[in-house]
């Protein structure tokens, strides 16, 4: 009996080392990330990526699906310490002001104009945007050096378009000619004020395949004297993004210096064994919105995170969600995912028709219960996150939702934090009743074959 209690404690003993031990780790692991990315005290207390970090990352790390998959925790946890970037605002304005510096201390003179690089969209507000100037304020730059081409790649998409249309109506053929007179005069316009100026920098925290800056020069290239060198800065680039960014010079009649003092390769360049796990693990738990996100956008294998945002290149296990996968550093959208939720009422009707069909015996509880889930399911996958009192509204918040909430909470079927997603009881809870694989299609296709003859393309625009 005496031996046992010495194994006993002896056994408790060596599990309190371990857990210290790993501890130590765990902490290791968080200072050599804020060390090697330069992250200071204070970067720590106002990035909203790095606010209790710790607690984020064990978090991040606790997750079930990693619990089952050792080798890929692994693999995240290798990957903090050692290789990903981050880069807080006090990383990017240093650089920034370094830019500057670089243009005085190379004899560059001061004959120079800045511009965001453009997507297609010109009214999709983008990093670039910021970028621009920020460099200008920072460096007390007159704010007459920043120049826009939204309205020249307006004036040719608009062209292209009209071109594009077989129609040959008078109306058409007049449109055609009215934009490319437009567009030839605006052509000029910028021709003419950049007669005199040596260098137009453009300016972007991350380029992963160079697409986007190389189809923006490729459209307003015409438009500027060829004595015009095209600088193009970045904080964070890959290797085959500069690779395919360097063709352009071959291409064109300007001068292409691209600056970048980061350029990364692959993540599993030189690892394809892991490569094939973690296209597996993000393929079917991680599940980003779009098969071309796994492993990044393009599988360009980025690990890279910018105090504004996470590039969709990253590999998407750090910044896509869905129910059954919260990520460390999410992802802000361009788009505005609450404006799905803006149409609750339609929302919840299909949801709540299909319980009352398939379930018309149970308590209003009951369906409601259900109801409840099966929204935080449907906007989860939709909508990434979905915030409480979005989802109390779209209930018709009343005193029996209150109750609703709490009864739920009670159980564990949900997580309150933040946003909302189902837990390992609430996945359960809808398995039991034959719920969870459910897609919010077959609801629409059901309500369409017994209330209504509208096709479900008509709904199914609500959703995604």
């Amino acid at each position: 009996m005496e031996k046992n209690i010495k194994i006993s404690k002896k056994l408790k003993s060596l599990d309190y080392i371990k857990t210290i031990q790993k501890r130590k780790k765990f902490k290791k692991i968080i200072q050599n990330f804020y060390k090697r990315n330069n992250i200071s005290d204070e970067d720590k207390e106002i990035e909203k990526y790095l606010k209790k970090f710790q607690n984020k990352l064990g978090k991040f790390l606790g997750q079930e699906n990693l619990k089952k998959n050792e080798k890929i925790k692994k693999e995240i946890l290798d990957c903090i310490e050692s290789e990903y970037s981050f880069y807080p605002q006090s990383i990017i304005d240093k650089r920034l002001r370094s830019l500057y510096d670089d243009i005085k201390n190379n004899c560059l003179d001061d004959n120079f104009i800045c511009a965001p690089i453009l997507n297609n969209n010109t009214t999709t507000s983008n990093s670039s945007h910021d970028l621009v100037h920020s460099f200008i304020n920072l460096n007390q730059i007159q704010n007459s050096k920043i120049f826009s081409f939204n309205h020249y790649i307006d004036l040719l998409n608009k062209k292209i378009e009209y071109e594009s249309k077989k129609d040959t109506t008078p109306n058409i053929i007049s449109y055609r000619e009215e934009f490319s007179k437009h567009l030839e005069k605006e052509r000029k316009q910028i021709k003419t004020k950049f007669q005199n100026i040596s260098s137009l920098i453009l300016i972007d925290d991350y380029t992963g395949t160079g697409q986007t800056v190389i189809d923006f020069i490729k459209k307003i290239e015409s438009s500027l004297p060829q004595n015009v060198t095209i600088i193009l800065f970045f904080i964070h680039s890959t290797k085959i993004a500069k690779k395919n960014i360097c063709k352009l010079k071959n291409k064109i009649e300007n001068d292409v210096i691209f600056v970048c003092k980061d350029i990364t390769d692959k993540y599993f360049a030189n690892n394809p064994e892991i490569e094939t796990e973690f296209k597996k693990f993000e393929t079917n738990i991680v599940k980003p919105r779009r098969k071309r996100e796994v492993l990044g956008f393009d599988e360009t294998e980025s690990v890279v995170t910018l105090s504004r945002n996470t590039p969709n290149n990253t590999l998407s296990t750090f910044w896509s969600s869905n129910i059954e996968w919260v990520p460390l550093f999410p992802r802000d959208e361009k788009t505005d995912k609450q404006k799905d939720l803006i149409n609750k009422q339609k929302y919840v009707k299909y949801i709540t028709w299909f319980i009352n069909d398939k379930y018309p015996t149970f308590s209003s509880n009951e369906k409601l219960k259900l109801t409840f889930l099966l929204c935080i399911k449907f906007a989860s996958s939709l909508e990434k996150t979905i915030k409480l009192i979005d989802l109390m509204n779209t209930l018709s918040y009343n005193d029996s939702v209150d109750v609703l909430i709490q009864e739920c909470k009670s159980e564990k079927l949900f997580d309150i934090d933040k946003n909302l997603m189902l837990l390992e009881n609430g996945i359960i809870f809808l398995k039991n009743y034959k719920l969870y694989d459910l897609e919010i299609s077959t609801i629409i296709k059901e309500y369409n074959k017994k209330v209504n003859k509208i096709t479900s393309s008509d709904f199914t625009n609500s959703f995604t």
